[in-house]
């Protein structure tokens, strides 16, 4: 009868369910690359759709170890959120309307601001003026302000449970492991921060990126007059390499949190590193098990078994490790049940593999993500960024989309098969070991203490 009326008004036939099909894909920004006269790589994209202008610079620090990497970490949290009124800048922002932001990762550094149009000079003029002249005179209060915040932070599950998982992943000299702690502020001066600010974010500018409604000459002659004479080559001593990741290590683990209300559970399945080719079909596939709502973990966690509010898998690759999380918190009587049924789900990956409607919802989350990336002018410059100062260049920016568009469902159910039929897993569990001991088994338990080092420090 539906089917009929349908036909007779002119409506969408209703009678079978709907097929999903291939998502619209966002057109990638063209950049285009500007010579300056000290050599200064300017990536510049012309975007005129509001009359705002987004300048990032890039810092490449190279590889820093875990000391310096903690004095940047804490002088650019400083420059971020210490008292307004003691920022020199602050009311000049105000002023101009603009927004700056400052960040720092153990690979790189960055500076950004945006402003409106008629003010791209002067907001550009003041972001080169807070790199020469950080200001740090306030540690003493801030660092004070930062340890308590930070102390009440870290004595939580969650970053308990961060804490240890990135210490067995990357062992503890490696900067992936440094999460801010409240044990890490004690020793460090002011004179600390000085010093790290100065020899890895104060010159030797990378790159920068310009985006806006400004013509590539007007760019060109922005950066000349504001970044060029902050543009250095990066010192030579600055190391160039990590330390070495662990060896994997399939085990279980668990982590003694008694004041937990409930459990965090972790499941790290090996996956794929940086340079293999089938990276990104597997972050496809990882989707599939675990990507939202509608994944088969939740599914069956969630929805089937009612152990857990959320759960999801997430694909990380790296040049010496890569590794599929899988994360949840349940109470503690249901951690048996939890674990059997994610390493069930994970084992079922190579067996059932994705079909084409989990695919194609797959490729949806996938361009979630790129939609995200070039939706204003800011998220486009700092995508632009990391790729300039990681030193993929414009080719790889160009073709994001394209690697990610061009997966098939051969290769989703392909590299299904290779990583989850013989699943190596490491299995990490945070909360009262002395119920969770007679639960499951575990190969050791490492106290709460030797993870976030002692809470009642300073």
């Amino acid at each position: 009868m539906w089917l009929l009326l349908s036909l007779l008004m002119g409506l969408p036939d209703r009678s079978q369910p709907p097929v999903v099909g291939e998502p619209t894909w966002p057109q990638i920004p063209v950049a285009k690359i500007i010579s300056t006269a000290d050599g200064l790589p300017v990536w510049f994209y012309q975007d005129n759709r509001l009359p705002l202008v987004t300048v990032a610079v890039g810092k490449n620090r190279g590889k820093l170890h875990v000391t310096h990497g903690q004095h940047l970490h804490h002088a650019v949290r400083l420059m971020r959120y210490g008292p307004r009124k003691k920022k020199w800048w602050s009311q000049k922002l105000a002023k101009l309307s603009a927004q700056m932001s400052i960040g720092v990762g153990f690979g790189s550094g960055w500076f950004e601001v945006e402003t409106l149009q008629q003010n791209a000079d002067r907001g550009l003029a003041l972001l080169t003026s807070v790199i020469r002249r950080p200001n740090f005179a306030h540690w003493r209060t801030e660092k004070a302000s930062q340890t308590k915040q930070l102390l009440r932070r870290q004595n939580t599950l969650s970053v308990v449970h961060r804490f240890a998982l990135r210490k067995i992943l990357f062992g503890e000299a490696h900067p992936y492991a440094y999460i801010a702690d409240a044990g890490s502020l004690h020793d460090i001066k002011k004179s600390d921060l000085k010093r790290s600010y100065r020899q890895y974010m104060s010159t030797g500018i990378a790159g920068a990126v310009v985006v806006g409604s400004l013509s590539e000459r007007q760019a060109r002659l922005l950066v000349e007059q504001h970044l060029e004479p902050l543009f250095v080559a990066p010192s030579p001593s600055i190391p160039t390499e990590y330390p070495p990741v662990p060896k994997w290590q399939p085990r279980t683990i668990i982590v003694d949190f008694p004041t937990a209300g409930q459990v965090g559970i972790t499941v790290l399945v090996k996956g794929l590193k940086s340079a293999d080719r089938q990276v990104n079909a597997l972050r496809h596939a990882t989707a599939v098990l675990g990507g939202g709502f509608s994944s088969r973990l939740s599914n069956n966690l969630r929805e089937t078994q009612g152990v857990t509010y959320a759960i999801g898998a997430s694909s990380y690759a790296y040049r010496d490790v890569g590794y599929i999380d899988i994360s949840c918190t349940v109470g503690i009587e249901d951690v048996p049940l939890a674990i059997s049924e994610i390493l069930r789900e994970v084992n079922k990956m190579s067996t059932v593999v994705p079909t084409a409607q989990e695919f194609v919802a797959a490729k949806l989350q996938q361009r979630t993500a790129i939609v995200s990336d070039v939706s204003t002018g800011t998220s486009i410059a700092r995508k632009l960024l990391s790729y300039q100062t990681s030193g993929a260049g414009v080719l790889a920016w160009k073709t994001s989309v394209s690697r990610v568009k061009d997966i098939s469902l051969e290769a989703v159910q392909s590299v299904s098969k290779r990583v989850f039929s013989s699943p190596s897993v490491i299995i990490l569990v945070t909360g009262d070991a002395e119920r969770l001991t007679d639960l499951i088994d575990s190969d050791e338990v490492l106290l709460s203490t030797q993870i976030v080092g002692n809470n009642e420090q300073n």
